[in-house]
């Protein structure tokens, strides 16, 4: 079975696991901090971590040269997948603030 030596899926599987893991940890925090569950935010939270992790998995081949010698595939794939979350939640934060949307929004 041809899949089972690819050393790509291989590497996929490996960045959208650590992508998870990531987010796992994120929704692990915010739980710990007192944030109510809400299915949506989990999906989100996931979703944003496995998005950032994969584009961090297919950018690295590409700037690996730029990076310091410590900075490998995983790390770079957890990093990014930690982080991007926060980061699209800082982006919505300040897209809202700068229009004056309100913060329930759309529960009006």
């Amino acid at each position: 079975m041809p899949w089972k030596s690819d050393p790509g899926l291989w590497g996929v599987l490996g960045a959208l696991l650590l992508s998870l893991m990531s987010g796992l940890v994120s929704l692990a925090s915010r739980i710990a901090r007192g944030h109510p569950l809400n299915i949506f935010w989990i999906i989100s939270e996931l979703g944003a971590a496995i998005l950032v992790g994969y584009l961090a998995y297919d950018l690295y081949p590409d700037i690996q040269e730029s990076l310091p010698r410590w900075v490998t595939m995983p790390i770079m794939v957890t990093v990014s997948a930690h982080f991007g979350g926060k980061i699209f939640q800082l982006i919505e934060f300040k897209v809202k603030e700068h229009y004056g949307i309100s913060k329930d929004y759309p529960m009006q």
